[in-house]
This record gives structure tokens, C-alpha cells and sequence, in this order.
């Protein structure tokens, strides 16, 4: 959007997995906008931190007033929202990739990504330290040695390649089969299958974001046609798709697959159409809405699992287009449908 600020916070800030968000009490208080703001604008904007903190980028929102308004907790009240929404936003910034994102809270998120981040990087470094440590000490066994030093059986758990071989090797004879059992490096890369690859080749990968193993167990659970249709629905969905083509790129081909974003771009004989969703009507079966409503209640269940949209095929799946509904149907009543052989998925926006 021309004109406007670029995000506070990069694509990558995820803090979606840490629940833990500090909240500076002295530093509020002392706030121009805590003191001006109306009791209905300070209650609501703590649900919006909240969410926010959880979204991706962290610290940011959908500029849409229907997701806006559920995040506050007007649920369908949505006039109730706008009535205040000035007011509640006025501490927002509307950025470049059309989100709403809040300056404090984008400042403690990224305080807290950026020691995840050093935490990680030190772990990696310890990692490669001791697996260093342990290479040097295999390559110091003498080929026709009948026991392996003690104190080179204690292996990091993330290099099962040395921990095996260090394990199997018992005194061979032969100096190339000693040489081999000692070699860290003797399994053969991974072999992909060439669809797989053809997908893979296609999608429009964002640097870091997408694991090839985890992309392939997601692969492998798709229907044969679904496989076939894969790779062309990737090089669409490259070309046209939206995430692909603004600033915070395509998510990890993991979790295109696993959400099933790739449905809309699949050919028609790949996979069903979409259901049609009527607003304000459920349209799956009666005793998924039944579990639902005794878990949390007909108020609840209408707020959320009436507006999603329900898929018979290929397999029973409740479809969310909203962000912060899927949240609340996954946080919920998740173990519930997982019982009924229910799957949840969020497509049809920023997830």
C-alpha cells in the first residue's frame, strides 16, 4: 500500500508457540492512552494484545472489522465494535502489508523472537562443538580395535548416524570394512519420489521456511490424484497466488499441504469443490454440532463453528476462514473432533 510505514515486525516473528506475554503494569498506567481511554477500549484492546502476540508477524492484525471484532470478544456484534474501534485503534499502525500492528506490542515480541533466536544459534553451536568432539575421537580408533574408548559412546542425541556405527563396531577384520563401520557419513542421501519433486521444484519457497522431510510426510498423505495434480497446482498458485507475491511470501510447502491451501488451486478432478457456506448456518452433520454445543455451548458454538463451512471429502473436515476462529475451535473442542475423526484447517486468509 503506497504511503504507508513498512511492518514493525518482519514476516518470520512467530511467537504463536510461547502464550507467556509480559505486561509492563507501571509502564501501562503511565500510558497517555491508558489514562484517556474508556474502560470498554482498555478491556477490549487486552484481548487484541493478546491475539496479536500470537499472530503472524507477531504483534499485528488483520485490517478486516469482522476478525477485528471477534479479537476484542464483540463476537457478532460487529456495529458494537466499529462504535469504539477509533478509539481502540487509535494506538495502531495501519503498514505496508495491509495488517494493523501495535508499536509496544511489536517491541516485546521481538525482544523476546530475538533471544529465542540467540538461544537457538548457541544450541546449534554446543551441537556441532560435540559432534566435532565425537568425529575426531572415532577417526582416532585404530581400524582393528576390538572396543571403542568409553568416553566416545556418549553421542549427541540429534547424530544417530555416528551413535549406530560407533554401536555395530566390534572388531571387524579388513581394513575397508573397518572404514566403513566407523563412517559417519555412509547412508545414502534421501530419495525423493519424482512427483514429490516436480512439487517441490514448483512452489515458491521462502528461504528457511520449508522442510522437504516434513513437506514429503505431508505429501504422502494426499490421495493419488491429489499427488498427480500436485506439482501444476504449486507452479498457480507461484504465478497468481497472493502470499507468493507480496512482501511476506509463501508459507512452508509443509503446511501449504497439511492445511490443503493447495485446494484451490488443484484441477477440478484432483479435488471436490468447496462447500458452499451459508452465513449463519452449519451445514455438516447434526451430532458434530451437538458434541460442540455440550463441550462449550449453543452462544459459543454459534459464534464459531456456525460460521465455518463443513467437507465430506476426502475425509470430514470443518474449514475456518477466519484466524482467530480456528484458534478457538483448535484450542477448544480439538480433542472432541479429533474423537469424531473431524479435521480442522484455516484457509481463505493470512494464517
Amino acid at each position: 500500500m503506497t504511503g504507508l510505514p513498512d511492518p514493525l515486525t518482519p514476516p518470520g516473528c512467530d511467537m504463536s508457540g510461547n502464550d507467556w506475554f509480559p505486561l509492563h503494569f507501571r509502564r501501562l498506567r503511565q500510558s497517555k492512552w491508558w489514562r484517556r481511554a474508556s474502560d470498554v477500549a482498555r478491556a477490549r484492546s487486552v484481548f487484541l494484545w493478546g491475539e496479536a502476540y500470537l499472530s503472524v508477524p507477531a504483534g499485528s492484525l488483520p485490517n478486516d472489522d469482522d476478525e477485528l471484532a471477534e479479537a476484542a470478544g464483540f463476537g457478532f456484534d460487529v456495529a458494537g465494535f466499529l462504535a469504539v474501534k477509533d478509539e481502540i485503534m487509535s494506538a495502531w499502525v495501519l503498514c505496508s502489508d495491509g495488517r494493523w500492528y501495535h508499536p509496544t506490542v511489536c517491541e516485546v515480541a521481538l525482544d523476546a523472537w530475538n533471544r529465542l533466536s540467540e538461544k537457538r544459534r548457541a544450541e546449534r553451536e554446543r551441537k556441532a562443538a560435540q559432534r566435532a568432539s565425537v568425529r575426531s575421537k572415532v577417526k582416532a580408533v585404530p581400524p582393528q580395535a576390538k572396543a571403542v574408548p568409553q568416553d566416545i559412546a556418549i553421542v549427541p542425541r540429534d547424530t544417530p548416524e555416528i551413535a549406530r556405527d560407533i554401536a555395530t563396531h566390534t572388531g571387524q577384520t579388513g581394513q575397508q570394512d573397518a572404514d566403513a563401520s566407523l563412517s559417519p557419513k555412509r547412508d545414502a542421501a534421501p530419495q525423493y519420489p519424482e512427483l514429490f519433486e516436480g512439487a517441490w521444484r514448483a512452489y515458491p519457497h521462502v528461504k528457511g521456511r520449508s522442510s522437504k522431510p516434513k513437506a514429503l510426510a505431508a505429501w504422502r498423505r494426499l490421495s493419488p490424484d491429489q499427488r498427480d495434480g500436485l506439482p501444476a497446482a504449486a507452479g498457480r498458485y507461484a504465478r497468481e497466488g497472493r502470499e507468493p507475491n507480496a512482501d511476506c511470501g509463501a508459507p512452508g510447502m509443509h503446511l501449504w499441504i497439511r492445511d490443503q491451501r493447495f485446494a484451490d488451486w488443484m484441477a477440478e478432478s484432483a479435488f471436490p469443490p468447496r462447500v458452499v457456506k451459508l452465513p449463519g448456518r452449519w451445514s455438516g452433520p447434526a451430532n458434530i454440532r451437538a458434541a460442540v454445543v455440550e463441550a462449550q455451548g449453543e452462544e459459543w458454538t454459534v459464534s464459531n463453528l456456525d460460521r465455518c463451512a463443513w467437507r465430506d471429502v476426502p475425509s470430514p473436515t470443518i474449514v475456518s476462514e477466519s484466524e482467530t476462529r480456528f484458534r478457538k475451535l483448535r484450542d477448544h473442542v480439538g480433542p472432541q473432533l479429533k474423537a469424531l475423526g473431524v479435521q480442522l484447517i484455516h484457509e481463505g486468509g493470512a494464517a
